[in-house]
This record gives C-alpha cells, structure tokens and sequence, in this order.
C-alpha cells in the first residue's frame, strides 16, 4: 500500500509537470495561456495577495505551485503530520481550482487539478499508514536503555 501511494504521488507530480507544457486556460482574443504561462502570473502575483479574501485564496494557489515542485522530496521525510498537511493544504487548493477558474479551461487546466488531488489523495493515503514520527523517536529510545 505505501508503495501504491508513494507511486499516486509521483504520477500526480509528473501530471503537475506535463500540465505546465499544454494550454491552461483561453482568453477571447488572446492566444491560450500554456501551463507555465498561467503558473508564472499566480506566482508574480502572490506579494500582492493581502487586499481581499479571493486573492488570498489566489495567492495560495501561487504557494501550492510551488510546493509542489518539491512534494516528492517529502516521500523521503515519513512523518504522519506531515503527510496530513500535504494531504489537506492541496485538498483545499483543489477546490479553490474549481472554484475560481471559470470559462477558458484547457487541457492544461484539467490535469493541473486532477495533480492536486492526486497529491492529496496519495499523501492523504500515506498519513494513514505511515507510524508518526513520535512513535518512532520513543521506541528508538527504548531500545536503546
């Protein structure tokens, strides 16, 4: 099972990166926003994402795309709290995806939020198999008295 969810993860972060290579959301008039495109203008616009409720929510997005190009790193650091942040932080970003992006979805678009719950899914997955890293420093302890 642990192999399973670390493999869900590392797929959905393979879907995060094909997604930043295909069109993400069309404009009328405009050519189509390729994935990277779209990820670059939530990043620059995160400094400016203390003015209302909805750019807060916007410039999580921003942070979400951030952490995720580094989300397979935390397979290496098994820890139960961990996993569970993971799991929660991109459940929420998943539904502030749909949320906030209306007409103009691509392609794109549609694997970026099928990543994130992906992530979610595979860390959410993970938090419940693997023992907490409490568990773990008191039974090392033990053992060595």
């Amino acid at each position: 099972m642990r192999r399973a969810s670390s493999a869900l993860v590392v797929l959905a972060w393979l879907a995060f990166l094909a997604s930043l290579g295909l069109p993400a959301v069309h404009f009328q008039g405009v050519e189509p926003y390729m994935g990277w495109m779209a990820a670059w203008a939530i990043i620059v616009k995160i400094p400016e994402s203390f003015s209302d409720l909805s750019s807060v929510l916007f410039g999580l997005v921003g942070v979400g795309n951030i952490i995720i190009v580094f989300s397979p790193a935390a397979l290496f650091y098994p820890g139960k709290r961990l996993y569970k942040f993971i799991a929660l932080f991109y459940m929420i970003l998943f539904f502030i995806a749909l949320a906030f992006y209306g007409e103009g979805r691509a392609a794109g678009y549609y694997l970026w939020v099928a990543s994130l719950l992906g992530i979610s899914a595979g860390f959410g997955l993970l938090s419940r198999i693997v023992p907490d890293n409490n568990h773990l420093i008191i039974n090392a302890a033990r053992r060595r008295n």
